[in-house]
């Protein structure tokens, strides 16, 4: 990994996580959750100028469904009321 692209990763993670607590204080379902972790991974990308599509959300696999997919990175996201 080249520096550059580590000092992005490294402050990026520090601004995602920010949103995500934000996020996470008023969200009201898993969607919520989602779309503010989604718009953060794809801003990444873009700052980043990876050659990575943009998620795909509610994929389905097999006889389940994953929330989000990226490449090979998968997430399942969680009801923060529950």
């Amino acid at each position: 990994m080249t520096q550059q692209l580590e000092q992005l990763l490294h402050h990026h993670a520090s601004e995602m996580h920010i949103t995500i607590d934000k996020a996470l204080s008023a969200a009201q379902s898993e969607e919520d959750i989602r779309i503010a972790f989604a718009k953060s991974i794809d801003e990444f990308i873009l700052k980043a100028n990876l050659s990575l599509d943009t998620g795909t959300h509610e994929y389905r696999a097999g006889t389940g469904s994953i929330d989000s997919k990226y490449g090979f990175l998968f997430i399942e996201y969680k009801n923060p009321k529950n």
